[in-house]
């Protein structure tokens, strides 16, 4: 329903003027289950962007899935995934676009284990609305 939303205020231009835009190398949808149960802990999408001088990807950013209201579509126009959402807390429209879209099952939340070799103060977080 709030994806109908978003395409309905992107297409008819009503809604906030701000539109932040931002691209990663991978949008993941992950669900983290209760250990040893079928049961989602936490369902979140995480933002990933690769290191070179690491040779690994680390999180850029992430959000809970309920906050971004959707998955991101596959734009044929542009051959790329996009998810759009009203970000309410900076009361803006958000953009990210992204080369490849996946989407994991894990017993773990792997935004939490990047912490592990990528501190929170060296992501580049998505654009702060201006």
């Amino acid at each position: 329903m709030s994806s109908l939303l978003v395409a309905f205020l992107f297409a008819t231009g009503a809604g906030p003027e701000l539109t932040v835009t931002d691209t990663v190398d991978i949008i993941e949808i992950n669900h983290v289950y209760h250990e040893g149960t079928d049961r989602v802990r936490l369902s979140q999408v995480i933002f990933w962007e690769f290191k070179r001088y690491h040779s690994s990807f680390h999180v850029v950013d992430y959000r809970m899935i309920r906050a971004v209201g959707g998955h991101p579509r596959y734009d044929y126009k542009l051959r790329r995934w996009v998810l759009r959402w009203y970000d309410a807390n900076n009361k803006c429209m958000r953009q990210v676009f992204s080369g490849s879209f996946r989407k994991t099952h894990t017993p773990y939340d792997p935004e939490q284990r990047d912490i592990d070799d990528w501190a929170i103060q060296h992501r580049r977080r998505l654009t702060p609305p201006r």
